[in-house]
């Protein structure tokens, strides 16, 4: 399934990744976060995740942030 990205707007350039390792980092402190899947851009390297992976990267990033604010 092909779609365009949103912030380039390449038409063509959006390609899919699956159960990539990402970090998430927040002031001297990061966090690793896996299984992630959606799409990236060739073109630019803008990523779209998925529903599930979206909620999980969000959710580890609020959890970093708290952690900062301790």
């Amino acid at each position: 399934m092909e779609h365009g990205c949103v912030a380039c707007d390449s038409a063509k350039a959006m390609t899919p990744f699956s159960n990539e390792t990402m970090t998430i980092s927040y002031g001297n402190r990061s966090k690793e976060v896996s299984g992630l899947s959606g799409w990236r851009c060739m073109d630019c390297g803008e990523i779209e995740f998925d529903a599930q992976s979206a909620r999980c990267y969000a959710a580890t990033g609020d959890e970093l942030l708290k952690r900062v604010a301790e």
